[in-house]
């Protein structure tokens, strides 16, 4: 087994195994590649991600035809597939999974396949498809077994927490793989892990959605209601007077009908008024199945549920038919909901989300699925999939700047002298996001929509990212990408792995979108900060591009012959939050800098609906924040790092800003 992994997320859909996205992972093996599995099931087992896996599952379900033609298109390896990745939630699950770990350090990048790859039995083919040297499905004892002698007490005792943890999960069968490649010649594993027997889903709507249960129900009031919905009629309506009296009804049987009759049911204000009751208790309402209501009848039940649900999250997934008026129609006004599930909606454009729906969490197909699209794949030049998106009009979090300070920059009393600045040499002799040593990436974030509580959580794990054991500098795209996974997350859950849209330009062109610059004033930079956005800065002060477990060895190897332990040993990484300040005063500072606690009250305001949502992100940030060792930026000299970092133009309200000459800068 050599270094290339690849990796699959299979389902049955209708009835058979099939491939729902690949991934190809250029330098993953051995420990690495168990704790890579085990995050990856993590994220799919995380609740917070099971409606936006659900929606995509039964996109699968209803097009599987169309998905997974009974035969082949001889010279198109996606068949007649109209997008490149054809469920890009599910492929940036496992992308995260694959390539992100925020305890560990550890940040790879990885690519999504073709949908239909082919495994062959042994090896490589001449035509040059992928194969493996086993087939069979291995526990995760026998791979290692493969990279490492375990009875070592150099390996064994290091990596059990990781099969510990990876054995809690069962194995796929061989009757399983049979099933999705039935071509090969799979072998029976050996019998150090239990298997996963297979077990058929219901496929419809309800099922998937709905989860529910069955209770008690007081049986001739709950009988009329459901012969109601048989053949809905305005005469019906004094039933509804019985439905408070119903405690349980609502959210199981009555809803479970409702769901099971949802593509045929006759629209009218009886129905309507059915709907508005049977779900004023879901967090997340799912709207998506009722396609025989019109937009004015969802206005209605999304209005109701506004002032008397309790409704987070709004699902309207898989409605080519939804128009973009039709969505302003039923969203109204006033913003209804936190999270708003838009999952293959092809009428809903760019513009539109940019404009209009930037202060949703959102969950939208083609948000999702541009950044996992390969730049130098031709057969995509002229997809949809590229569309920019400019969240910049509702996003506070305008941009993220890494600053590495050298240690002989840090003179005594932990004071920054800037002044030392020219006469630190170049890392590697050249100047490219370097000032003589003094180092910084400057990363703009207006592609994905970024909320006050997704700030939090993106600086928690990008904090979490760095100071981990594992982390090493690396090359500047390399921590761009780290950036976009760090931010590729939703605050539904502060403390969970939700899954969010991936940056376009951190994730996937993060050398073109890295705004590093000279000291001196260039002629090219990033768009200014203007007064009212703000800039994440993470300072790592005294910094070295060894990965910390390494250089943790050279201390403790220094400190065992006597040596004074290196000066990279005191290394420490803080942040701050900046703005400027609108009237700065007469040669005085330009910036304001805060911490958490104060950006968050600053952007969420004194409106009474943000009080709770501030409490929870507060309460959350304090305890998450006291786990890392970090710490905010209160240093009043932090004012002349920030003087070159920002070029002149920070801070102006209008125009005046540098432009953009669009070329790549060299690493």
């Amino acid at each position: 087994m050599g270094q290339r992994h690849q990796l699959f997320v299979i389902a049955r859909i209708n009835g058979r195994y099939r491939q729902l996205c690949i991934a190809n992972h250029n330098w993953l093996y051995g420990h690495t590649a168990i704790k890579r599995c085990h995050q990856i099931i993590t994220i799919f087992q995380d609740p917070g991600n099971r409606l936006a896996l659900e929606q995509e599952l039964l996109v699968a379900k209803e097009k599987a035809q169309l998905i997974w033609p009974a035969t082949s298109i001889e010279g198109d390896p996606e068949h007649d597939m109209d997008v490149h990745i054809r469920f890009p939630f599910i492929a940036t699950c496992l992308t995260l999974g694959a390539s992100f770990g925020v305890d560990e350090g550890y940040h790879h990048g990885v690519s999504i396949v073709p949908l239909h790859l082919h495994y062959i039995e042994r090896g490589h083919s001449d035509d040059g498809k992928y194969g493996v040297q086993e087939m069979a499905p291995l526990s995760g004892q026998t791979y290692l077994k493969a990279y490492y002698d375990l009875d070592d007490p150099e390996h064994g005792p290091r990596m059990q927490p990781s099969l510990d943890r990876l054995n809690k999960h069962p194995l796929i069968p061989t009757s399983t793989l049979g099933d999705l490649w039935p071509d090969a010649d799979w072998e029976e594993p050996e019998t150090d892990a239990a298997l996963l027997e297979p077990s058929d889903t219901r496929d419809d709507h309800a099922s998937l959605t709905a989860k529910l249960g069955t209770l008690s129900l007081r049986q001739s009031s709950t009988d009329q209601i459901l012969q109601s919905l048989d053949s809905p009629s305005d005469e019906n309506l004094d039933l509804l007077a019985q439905l408070d009296q119903l405690p349980g009804v609502l959210s199981n049987k009555l809803k479970q009908r409702l769901y099971e009759q949802a593509k045929t049911l006759e629209a009218s204000p009886y129905v309507v008024a059915v709907l508005k009751k049977a779900l004023e208790k879901d967090v997340d309402v799912d709207l998506s199945p009722f396609r025989t209501l019109s937009a004015h009848n969802l206005s209605t039940i999304v209005a109701h549920l506004r002032e008397h649900g309790a409704m987070v999250g709004l699902i309207l997934s898989d409605r080519p038919d939804l128009t973009e008026v039709d969505l302003d129609l039923i969203l109204g006004p006033v913003q209804p909901c936190k999270r708003l599930y838009l999952l293959e909606n092809p009428q809903i454009s760019t513009q539109y989300l940019t404009a209009r729906l930037g202060n949703y969490e959102l969950f939208h197909s083609d948000l999702f699925r541009r950044a996992l699209v390969e730049d130098d794949d031709n057969r995509y030049k002229d997809c949809p999939d590229r569309q920019q998106f400019d969240f910049s009009a509702t996003n506070d979090l305008a941009q993220v700047i890494w600053v590495g300070i050298p240690e002989k920059m840090i003179i005594k009393a932990d004071h920054i002298d800037m002044s030392q600045v020219e006469e630190v040499e170049s890392q590697h002799g050249y100047e490219s996001g370097y000032v003589r040593g003094f180092k910084f990436r400057r990363y703009l974030t207006n592609d994905i929509p970024i909320s006050a509580g997704k700030a939090v959580k993106g600086l928690l794990r990008l904090l979490q990212w760095i100071v981990s054991h594992e982390f090493s500098l690396g090359i500047a795209s390399d921590f761009g990408s780290g950036v976009g996974c760090a931010f590729a997350t939703t605050a539904s859950t502060m403390d969970a792995d939700n899954v969010g849209a991936l940056s376009t330009s951190l994730y996937a062109y993060p050398r073109r979108n890295d705004y590093s610059r000279r000291l001196q004033p260039v002629a090219t930079g990033p768009p200014a900060l203007k007064t009212g956005q703000w800039a994440l800065i993470v300072v790592h002060e005294a910094y070295d591009t060894t990965p910390k477990r390494m250089r943790d060895k050279q201390v403790e190897a220094a400190a065992a012959k006597g040596h004074e332990k290196p000066k990279y040993a005191s290394e420490t990484v803080r942040y701050a939050l900046v703005t400027p300040i609108a009237t700065p005063p007469p040669a005085g500072k330009r910036f304001k800098i805060v911490d958490v606690p104060t950006y968050a009250k600053e952007v969420l305001g004194n409106d009474e609906k943000n009080v709770k949502e501030l409490e929870q992100l507060m309460e959350f940030w304090k305890i998450q924040f006291a786990l890392i060792d970090s710490d905010i930026y209160e240093k009043d000299d932090i004012h002349d790092l920030l003087e070159n970092v920002f070029s002149q133009n920070d801070g102006l309200t209008e125009g005046n800003q540098p432009a953009l000459d669009g070329e790549e800068r060299s690493e």
